[in-house]
């Protein structure tokens, strides 16, 4: 399993200089803005923007996702596509700092598990 996550890792390292520093570009700005429409609609309501620092103290966003799919939204857990959730976790990067990139974000455990929140600078 460490092989498969370094492999991934490696992959995004090797796709642009930006993600060589550390954060890696593996989301679309289109995902993003689904995701900044999808928590007006299901998060906004007992969540604000400060959510996204609760993002970055994951050490990994596959931990994250792990979490909010399982247990959000709070009145109907689960209840979102898997597009959805992975939406939300690149609109967090977006406004954690990470730069998007021509790939959007899916739920392949080696990406999740190779981008870590708290790498992120908060303007």
């Amino acid at each position: 399993m460490r092989a498969i996550a370094m492999t991934g890792a490696a992959f995004l390292s090797l796709a642009s200089p930006i993600q060589a520093a550390g954060l890696p570009a593996a989301y679309t700005v289109e995902q993003a803005d689904l995701g900044a429409r999808s928590f007006n609609q299901y998060c906004g309501a007992c969540h604000d923007e400060r959510l996204i620092g609760r993002f970055q103290t994951y050490p990994t966003a596959q931990k994250f996702y792990g979490f909010i799919s399982d247990a959000m939204p709070r009145n109907e857990p689960g209840q979102l596509s898997s597009a959805r959730y992975l939406a939300l976790i690149a609109w967090f990067m977006q406004k954690s700092g990470f730069p998007a990139g021509d790939t959007m974000l899916t739920n392949d455990p080696a990406i999740l598990s190779s981008i870590v929140p708290g790498d992120a600078v908060v303007d």
